[in-house]
């Protein structure tokens, strides 16, 4: 399910976009989007529209997906103590096979959604080096604010990884179809009567760094 704020975030922009390597300077963050009462707007990284409200930017490492697209370590109640299934600590190479890769991608899995301190970090060279093997990246769209009027839907294509706002506001009866399920919403904060957002795919932390 895609990442949305619990409660409305106190960290500026700035802040927020420094996060992403990101300077609201250079970006010129100053276009809203509104999707009319009624109406759909769809927006994919393939829009030439849209080229400069996109960026695409590498993960050097799985702490970079932590922070872009997982769940904070402080969101979950208890320690880490918990884990389930040991795991045979990985190698590092530069390529890996299927089965490998399978075990990484559930150990990635568990390390940028869930508590990260539950991964032992002997795993996270592996992760890192998998990682670079699969040459992936995170596209983030950029807006000042967004407004889905009534009866309105904004679907978000797999290929953007990161919808990234000031404020966000849906009103009665609007809709946000995020279709990467991985990804993130990243905004101050979300206003409205009722507002929705509907996951509507599943993927794998590889696919979406592949869109």
């Amino acid at each position: 399910m895609a990442k949305v704020p619990a409660a409305p975030a106190v960290s500026s922009v700035a802040t927020r976009l420094k996060t992403f390597g990101l300077s609201a300077a250079k970006l010129q963050l100053t276009n809203d989007l509104e999707v009319p009462t009624n109406q759909t707007v769809t927006l994919d990284a393939a829009d030439q529209k849209l080229s400069k409200q996109l960026s695409r930017l590498t993960p050097n490492s799985i702490d970079d997906l932590k922070e872009w697209l997982g769940v904070p370590d402080a969101a979950f109640a208890h320690s880490a103590a918990a884990i389930t299934r040991p795991i045979a600590i990985m190698p590092v190479h530069e390529a890996y096979t299927p089965d490998q890769s399978a075990t990484l991608y559930s150990v990635a899995r568990d390390y940028v959604f869930g508590n990260s301190s539950a991964v032992s970090k002997s795993q996270v060279p592996a992760l890192n080096a998998w990682l670079k093997s699969i040459a992936g990246a995170v596209s983030i769209i950029t807006f000042q604010d967004i407004h889905v009027a009534a009866g309105a839907r904004l679907v978000v294509n797999p290929s953007i990884t990161v919808l990234f706002a000031r404020y966000i506001t849906i009103d009665q009866g609007g809709v946000i179809q995020v279709r990467c399920t991985h990804g993130a919403i990243n905004c101050a904060g979300i206003k409205g009567a009722a507002p929705r957002l509907v996951p509507t795919a599943v993927g794998h932390i590889s696919d979406i760094l592949n869109q």
